[in-house]
């Protein structure tokens, strides 16, 4: 296994806020797993993850549901 990863870690990895980095994994766009009270990520997962947004443009994140309704 490899070793898992502090939100701290996955922050300065991404150039981003630790809080941005909890707010989507909150949001379930960036897989992690629970290890007791904290969270972990998965190198391997999280490169998956910045191939899955490779040339996305802004808002392309969002989906419609049935109602016609935007959410993420």
């Amino acid at each position: 296994m490899n070793n898992l990863l502090t939100p701290q870690q996955i922050a300065d990895l991404l150039g981003m806020s630790r809080i941005w980095v909890y707010k989507q994994a909150e949001r379930g766009l960036l897989p992690f797993y629970r290890v007791g009270d904290a969270i972990r990520f998965d190198p391997e997962e999280i490169a998956g993850y910045l191939q899955s947004r490779r040339g996305l443009k802004r808002g392309d994140h969002l989906v419609s549901n049935q109602e016609g309704v935007r959410k993420p």
